[in-house]
């Protein structure tokens, strides 16, 4: 993804690849937001990044030391565009074979038992697990993982790019999709690449036909998520939670284990384990 050196003031940064300042790694290019600010100390934990942050962050005096810190008015904006000069979105290899009717890319890793109807497009950098099945249409990009025993309906986009920008400045998503065992997902539904960390779907869920899964989502293993459903962005799901169909989910929130949101909310605020809420917007209305 990334292999540079960055160098200013008379000082270089090896940058290896990218991360949160909710999980910084050493060697990362990242930024803080205003609203991230009271994360600043976590730098301290980090070496050899290169980090974006607003004017007024008071960075810690190691982190000064072990990393370079580049104040800004927008330090988003600046963080989008040092990955897109430095091309640092996933991509495929570009050579492809054609076999039963799908293109397939060389480095793709595609288990014993794995059935692929004509009509499939599958990127370089994609793993798919034993005895899973994807029918007629389904798009698997770069960056994406499927476990065993899975089956993807017709015309599904796995590891699609969101439309991220900070004005004018687009954000590359450079994260992932990692789907676990025995996940289900209908025809139509589109499922969303991270923006950094991987969009996560556990094994045993179950999403239904034209649904959105947008980035950095995390899906609970043995969820059902029926059929036009929207998910914004790093929206986490519990554990054997059930949305209806029609569902609108505000970004960020979490969706409780055992949850039930009843037909065609609009969840705007966080929804506790075992609740069942429902309406626009949704109310609490009982316990599961």
């Amino acid at each position: 993804m990334l292999n540079i050196m960055y160098n200013t003031n008379g000082k270089s940064v090896h940058i290896t690849g990218v991360s949160s300042i909710l999980n910084p790694r050493d060697n990362t290019v990242l930024f803080i937001a205003r609203k991230m600010l009271d994360r600043v100390d976590a730098l301290s934990t980090v070496k050899g990044c290169l980090v974006y942050t607003v004017l007024e962050a008071v960075v810690p005096t190691e982190a000064e030391v072990e990393n370079i810190i580049m104040k800004s008015d927008n330090p988003r904006r600046d963080f989008g565009r040092f990955l897109e000069e430095n091309d640092a979105e996933p991509k495929s290899s570009g050579d492809f074979n054609v076999s039963n009717g799908s293109v397939i890319a060389y480095g793709a890793s595609i288990a014993a038992g794995v059935v692929i109807y004509p009509g499939c497009y599958i990127e370089s950098d994609v793993k798919i697990g034993q005895n899973t099945v994807l029918h007629s249409g389904v798009r698997v990009l770069s960056g994406t993982t499927i476990g065993e025993n899975c089956v993807i309906h017709d015309n599904v986009v796995i590891g699609s790019l969101s439309m991220a920008y900070e004005g004018s400045q687009r954000i590359p998503q450079v994260g992932g999709v990692l789907i676990g065992d025995n996940v289900h997902i209908g025809a139509l539904s589109v499922i969303c690449r991270g923006a950094i960390e991987d969009t996560v779907i556990e094994s045993g869920v179950r999403i239904d036909n034209c649904c959105s899964i947008a980035h950095n989502d995390h899906i609970g293993q043995d969820s059902m998520i029926i059929c036009g459903t929207k998910l914004f962005g790093s929206v986490s799901v519990g554990r054997g939670a059930y949305i209806s169909g029609g569902v609108t989910v505000k970004n960020a929130l979490t969706i409780g284990e055992n949850s039930l949101v009843g037909l065609g909310s609009v969840v705007i605020h966080d929804v506790e384990a075992g609740q069942v809420v429902a309406g626009n917007p949704a109310k609490f209305l009982r316990m599961r």
